[in-house]
């Protein structure tokens, strides 16, 4: 049986039969388009990641910034519990230095220390004399003159008489301005 002429054509224009070409363009096409889907889940990728440490970030900023607040708040409470009071001053260290010419420096000069003014630092709370007061005992020209109990002690110490330096310190031990800070030491 032979095919005529007429049926190849019919054979041939059918729409079920693809060339050789044909497929190779549904190859490179279907490429294309796994290709951009790839470079576009990369994209998601590499955007969620940048977000991911930018969060991070402003996590790790948030509480820096609370840590910062809380130090500040418990450096004012330090200051309001040793320096609160009104019969307290403070003062830097470079005061405990003699006024002599050649006289060695205090280390640490620029530390501020809190000294009392309403009585020596072992006087008691209550009912102290305070370090200035008026003479009410003498008569004639001195008669209501302020005098300073820290003329009449021999052996009046400024620095002994700090009650505390305000600078970071582990405990309650009393540090000493003068002493100069060691290189593993973690005060301040």
């Amino acid at each position: 049986m032979k095919i005529s002429h007429i049926s190849k054509l019919k054979y041939l224009n059918t729409p079920n039969l693809r060339t050789k070409k044909d497929y190779g363009f549904a190859l490179i096409a279907t490429i294309s388009v796994m290709v951009l889907l790839v470079m576009i889940a990369l994209a998601m990728l590499s955007l969620s990641t940048i977000e991911l440490r930018q969060s991070d970030h402003e996590r790790y900023q948030r509480e820096a910034q609370a840590n910062a607040r809380m130090a500040l708040m418990l450096a004012i409470g330090e200051l309001q519990k040793t320096a609160g009071p009104d019969q307290r001053v403070t003062a830097e260290a470079s005061i405990l230095e003699e006024p002599v010419e050649n006289a060695t420096p205090v280390s640490n000069r620029h530390w501020v220390g809190v000294w009392r003014t309403d009585g020596f630092k072992d006087d008691p709370l209550v009912d102290a004399q305070p370090i200035i007061y008026r003479n009410s005992d003498s008569s004639g020209s001195e008669a209501g003159s302020l005098l300073d109990r820290r003329a009449k002690e021999d052996d009046y110490d400024k620095k002994d008489q700090a009650l505390t330096w305000l600078v970071s310190q582990e405990g309650d031990t009393l540090i000493d301005p003068e002493t100069p800070l060691s290189e593993g030491d973690n005060t301040i």
